[in-house]
């Protein structure tokens, strides 16, 4: 999974980079990596040449900026603290919250063998309605088919639902246990809970403040299954639908299928206009246990407000990995390191579009730098974008860095500041 994760956060990075976190001016000077050549159609077309690229990066990163703030979500994060702060610090006031889930934590328990407690999480199990009056939450309803929360909140009234409805897929693996351990003068005991969950077909969320709704989210779940999770032949599929505030998020398929891969597509809208989608698929097999056995092609396309897209393919993700495997163990080698790294990139073939133009401006690779410490040189590799002209761009050190673009990076972390600030209790 280490090398899976590598390739995930890579791209991320790439269209982070691309996107956000992009360049111009004359901030910074392109280092020259040596030209090197996309190795799935030759070298990349100059109809836009390397500045020209940057200003288009840039001019997207800053429009993306503008449109997305974390000032949208104020009114969600103020309700979520003004509950906290008020209805849930004071045990008092939520006695019945938590007799009911006390209640509802003991019929999840369906058998108890030894040392060995079965649990069944049940959306039936976690259903009523509480009301906040006169300083504590009371209990209005005993079971149904949902669970509400109403309360007040600045003169008016937020009513939060969850409701499951459907088919209900009851799914186990050992990975969702728990244990629980007791210890005494001369003895210790472990308890296990084998968690088993009723995943149900369909689940709605709701938060209405004052008639407005400001989260409304569809999840439809399919799991074909027998009650043992094997991840080396199950299939899940999940679809979301969401409106938070003013964005929607819709992830229109996001499949894993333990035997063939992994399908995942989604979208970002604000206000109905699309900010962001992206589509990806890998190709490859998983043991029951979810460790990747075998990986063939992966393909991605992702797109920002229609001006910029990623699209590619990686051609054999094992090769890919075996070479990166035997340029981690060359690093003292430089001949072998880079030629390790040569193969590796041709395995990799994403470029950079811009437009929804077919034509390729620049691409993605892996490219090598070495560092020196007290024991010699070591090579190690970064994730370049390359341009026609042979120069290239780091997409970490140069556009992250601390000193060029400083105004579209102080931007990006001012916002991912800010939306950490939103829900921290």
């Amino acid at each position: 999974m280490k090398y899976l994760k590598l390739i995930c956060s890579s791209t991320m990075a790439f269209a982070l980079a691309l996107v956000v976190a992009s360049c111009g001016g004359d901030d910074a000077s392109p280092t020259n990596s040596g030209g090197p050549k996309d190795e799935g159609t030759g070298y990349v077309s100059d109809a836009l040449s390397p500045d020209q690229q940057k200003q288009q990066l840039e001019s997207t990163a800053n429009e993306l900026l503008n449109k997305v703030s974390a000032a949208d979500f104020n009114e969600i994060s103020n309700i979520a603290h003004y509950v906290d702060q008020n209805y849930l610090r004071n045990s008092a006031k939520k006695e019945a919250l938590e007799s009911w889930w006390d209640a509802a934590m003991k019929a999840t328990e369906i058998e108890t063998s030894g040392d060995v407690i079965k649990r069944l999480y049940l959306a039936s199990n976690f259903v009523g309605a509480f009301e906040y009056q006169n300083g504590e939450w009371v209990k209005t309803r005993n079971g149904g088919d949902d669970l509400v929360f109403t309360f007040p909140y600045n003169s008016g009234t937020c009513v939060a639902t969850v409701k499951a409805s459907g088919e209900t897929y009851q799914v186990h693996h050992e990975e969702l246990d728990t244990h629980k351990y007791t210890y005494g003068y001369d003895y210790s005991k472990r308890i296990t809970y084998e968690n088993r969950i009723g995943v149900p077909q369909y689940v709605t969320v709701t938060l209405i403040n004052g008639g407005k709704t400001l989260i409304s989210v569809n999840v439809k779940t399919y799991v074909k299954s027998g009650t043992e999770i094997s991840l080396s032949s199950d299939i899940a599929e999940v679809t979301v639908n969401a409106t938070v505030a003013d964005y929607t998020i819709n992830v229109s398929q996001a499949k894993f299928t333990g035997g063939s891969g992994v399908t995942a597509s989604f979208e970002i809208k604000k206000n109905s206009e699309m900010l962001v989608k992206a589509t990806a698929t890998a190709n490859g097999s998983f043991s029951d246990k979810g460790k990747l056995l075998k990986a063939g092609k992966m393909d991605v396309d992702a797109d920002v407000l229609g001006k910029v897209q990623l699209r590619g393919t990686i051609s054999n993700f094992d090769t890919m990995k075996s070479y990166l495997e035997v340029a981690d163990e060359n690093r003292t080698n430089e001949t072998e390191y880079k030629s390790a790294l040569d193969n590796a990139n041709k395995q990799l073939n994403i470029g950079v579009y811009y437009n929804y133009s077919d034509t390729k401006m620049s691409y993605l690779q892996f490219a090598p730098y070495k560092k020196s410490d007290y024991s010699g040189e070591r090579w190690y590799r970064e994730e370049v974008i390359c341009f026609r002209d042979g120069s290239s761009y780091n997409t970490v050190e140069n556009f992250f860095d601390n000193t060029g673009f400083k105004a579209v990076k102080k931007r990006f972390d001012n916002l991912i500041t800010n939306f950490g600030n939103l829900f921290k209790f």
